[in-house]
């Protein structure tokens, strides 16, 4: 703090004495150009330390994606589970639709009904459509499991697997969005040359 109070007295001490006429133009420019010399060593050999900014944004975001993601995939790993439990110990029965039951907002759901064992049994479609998947009267097959012949799945690839492809997509796009910041943040932290938080500050 002293040294740049001298710097500054020197200074006007310099101006004064050229504005009164007891210096001429080159010898103030040369005492200011020897001023000058002399305060850069002193800010060349000073320690600056980067403030940074709040932290953790990035890894809030972060985190919520990741978040986010796994429960999408867990859901659309329950709705694969389900499917391949059926495929593996469920039974083909054939079945025809019934009727279309509404779903609100003009969508509906097509009720199955299928004979296991001379005993009729309805099932009902996991997805609710506009315009209606299926026509009433038509013939499908569905799977059903053995201990429980109640418990069915309209077989067919919107019926099985939609909803895994769905939540499943949606939840692994956003854990590896998710993933890839923190992985980021780590190879920006490691990697960052020392001389973006320690150095002198930019001219201008």
């Amino acid at each position: 703090m002293s040294n740049s109070s001298g710097s500054d007295d020197k200074l006007r001490k310099v101006l004064t004495e050229l504005a009164s006429g007891r210096l001429l133009v080159d010898e103030a420019l040369a005492e200011v150009k020897r001023l000058s010399a002399v305060q850069q060593p002193q800010a060349a050999g000073a320690t600056y330390v980067k403030r940074s900014g709040k932290p953790g944004g990035g890894l809030i975001v972060a985190v919520v994606l990741l978040l986010i993601g796994g429960i999408f995939s867990a859901v659309g790993g329950g709705f694969a589970v389900k499917s391949l439990r059926f495929q593996r110990e469920g039974l083909r029965a054939p079945g025809t639709v019934v009727r279309l039951q509404s779903a609100g907002k003009g969508n509906t759901k097509p009720v199955v009904k299928y004979v296991v064992d001379g005993k009729t049994y309805e099932t009902i479609g996991t997805l609710a459509s506009k315009p209606a998947a299926f026509d009433v009267g038509e013939k499908v097959d569905v799977f059903y499991m053995p201990d429980n012949p109640e418990h069915a799945q309209i077989d067919g690839f919107v019926e099985r697997w939609l909803f895994p492809t769905i939540f499943g997509g949606i939840g692994a796009l956003l854990f590896v969005i998710g993933l890839f910041i923190v992985l980021g943040g780590i190879v920006r932290r490691l990697f960052r040359p020392l001389s973006a938080d320690f150095g002198p500050p930019p001219l201008g």
